[in-house]
């Protein structure tokens, strides 16, 4: 589908014949793919491994699962144009510093804590949720602390930029001064044709 608006509706009435001009803004002229693609991101990936032999009887090789940190995924535009995305993070613990990037593009998008905490007293911390929006023409950054939501548009970092899709390959990540493992990212985009 794609989105537009009704500019002006001419109807000649006083015809035998009625007719109607109809003009309908798009200020988005690409169409959009129906579903949307998602890629989840967590600062900790369980990995489960478990070996069916043990030939050693000295060793100890019999391993359950092991705990992977990854902050980074590639992402693939399949679209015609660049496209900008939407953010959910959940928070396990406390994080400090959270900067988003596309190394693609080597855009940046960083929430510093300090502001945060003027804003509402406490950094990101446990149980909230934060809310982007990059898409063109609705964005946004919310938290989600206690059932409220709170902008927090003034705690971005000076040189953020509203990171987007370019066509084809994007290496999306985050990093953070303390609390990487902390953090559950959903990153979901659709395909703009």
């Amino acid at each position: 589908p794609t989105y537009g608006y009704v500019e002006s509706n001419d109807a000649f009435i006083f015809s035998k014949q009625v007719i109607s001009t109809i003009s309908i803004i798009c200020p988005d002229s690409y169409f959009q793919s129906v579903n949307s693609q998602d890629t989840v991101l967590s600062g900790v990936e369980a990995t489960f491994t478990f070996p069916f032999s043990n030939e050693s009887l000295d060793d100890p090789k019999l391993e359950f699962g092991s705990i992977v940190i990854a902050t980074e995924k590639q992402v693939y535009n399949a679209g015609d144009s660049e496209t900008g995305v939407t953010i959910v993070a959940h928070f396990l613990g406390p994080v400090e510093n959270l900067l988003l990037y596309n190394n693609t593009s080597g855009q940046t998008f960083g929430i510093i804590s300090e502001m945060l905490e003027i804003l509402l007293g406490v950094g990101l911390t446990t149980g909230d949720d934060l809310f982007i929006s990059t898409v063109k023409g609705n964005k946004f950054a919310y938290l989600l602390r206690d059932g409220n939501y709170y902008n927090i548009i003034n705690t971005l970092a000076f040189d953020s930029h509203w990171l987007i899709l370019e066509r084809g390959d994007n290496i999306i990540g985050f990093i953070a001064d303390s609390g990487s493992e902390n953090v559950q990212l959903r990153i979901r985009h659709k395909t703009l044709y």
